[in-house]
Formats: structure tokens, C-alpha cells, sequence
């Protein structure tokens, strides 16, 4: 994992950008915005959640990764037995919702200039995907491109 910084704040920030570049260990220049054809004001509604989490599966899905959400009761008890880098999610101090990098041990990296952190809600575990076969994997990805 190497820390990269957001370069967009606010309530269309690239904050999970940022925290998937740096588990990628990538410029985030290489790393898809997400908010992308998501129209200003809509981020909430369900057609601009839908937008922004098909951006968000179809980066990973064409990196060849796939992610489990889960909001478990008590984050800081659930992460204590999980190895390895992930995502903790949940509102920040300016009311946003924000995306960190987190280990058992806590935070490790928030990508946001002034690291105010959040109050963790979620954790997004980012996992490689084994395909049946290459041919099937190449189909995928060509459905994803002419938006199937």
C-alpha cells in the first residue's frame, strides 16, 4: 500500500479513488473518477448512486478485482482478526461521506489533506477475481465496454 492523496474534496471528492490507488499502489491519475457522468446534484438519488457504483464495479471488474461490502455492528471489534490492507467508509467531519485506508490496528492512511477521519459505518474488502477461463474474462470485458 503506498498512500496517495485526494485531489478532489467535498461531496464529488475522490477520496475512494485515492484509497484505490493506493491499494493498487497507482498514480491516481490511473484510477478511474467515479463520479464521472454522474450530473451535478445527483449523487444521492438512485440513478446517480447507480452511476457511481457502476463506475466504481467496472474499474475493478477491468482491473480483474471485485469488492465485498459489509457494515458490520462494531467496525473497530470486526477489523481487530482481518490481515491486510481495506477500506473503512462513514461520514466525515464536513458531513461527507469519505473513504480511508484501514488495518486491524485502525487507520492508516486518509487520503484527504487535513485527515480530520470518519466515523467508520463500512468496510469495502477489494479481492482479486479468479476467472473460469481467459476467453470468458475477455467476454466480460467486452459486454462492460458496449455497456451490457
Amino acid at each position: 500500500m503506498t498512500p496517495v492523496m485526494q485531489t478532489i474534496t467535498g461531496n464529488r471528492g475522490n477520496c475512494l479513488t485515492a484509497a484505490i490507488a493506493s491499494l493498487m499502489e497507482r498514480k491516481i491519475e490511473d484510477v478511474d473518477y467515479f463520479f464521472e457522468g454522474v450530473p451535478e446534484g445527483d449523487e444521492d438519488t438512485p440513478e446517480g448512486v447507480k452511476k457511481f457504483s457502476d463506475n466504481f464495479n467496472n474499474f475493478l471488474y477491468k482491473n480483474g478485482y471485485g469488492f465485498i461490502q459489509i457494515e458490520p455492528d462494531n467496525i473497530m471489534e470486526t477489523i481487530k482478526g482481518m490481515n491486510g490492507f481495506f477500506i473503512v467508509s462513514g461520514k466525515s467531519p464536513g458531513g461527507y461521506e469519505h473513504a480511508m485506508i484501514y488495518n486491524f490496528a485502525g487507520m492508516v492512511h486518509d487520503p484527504h489533506p487535513t485527515s480530520g477521519g470518519v466515523e467508520p459505518k463500512t468496510i469495502l474488502l477489494i479481492y482479486p477475481l479468479f476467472h473460469a477461463s481467459q476467453l470468458e474474462y475477455q467476454e466480460s470485458l467486452k459486454n462492460i465496454e458496449k455497456g451490457n
